[in-house]
C-alpha cells in the first residue's frame, strides 16, 4: 500500500466521524486496499469524540503512516 493511502484513510477518519462517533474509510484497489474505522462509545460527547480520534489518529500518522500494515489504539 501506498502512504498516500494509508494518510488518505486517516484523513476521512478524522472528518467523517460526525455523530454518532462512528466513521469507516476506504482508499485504494484491490489487493492494495486500505480499511480504517474509528467508534466512540455512546456515553462520550461529540468534542471529546472528535478530539480522541484526532489524537489517536496522530499517533499512528506521524510514526507509521505507510510503513505498518496494522494498528490499533484503545482508550478507555
Amino acid at each position: 500500500t501506498s502512504s498516500n493511502q494509508t494518510c488518505s484513510v486517516f484523513n476521512d477518519l478524522i472528518n467523517g466521524a460526525h455523530p454518532p462517533g462512528f466513521a469507516k474509510a476506504t482508499a485504494g484497489e484491490r489487493s492494495e486496499m486500505v480499511y480504517g474505522l474509528v467508534q466512540c462509545r455512546g456515553d462520550v460527547d461529540q468534542d471529546t469524540c472528535s478530539a480522541c480520534i484526532s489524537a489517536s489518529t496522530d499517533q499512528i500518522v506521524h510514526p507509521y503512516c505507510g510503513t505498518s500494515l496494522d494498528a490499533i489504539i484503545w482508550y478507555e
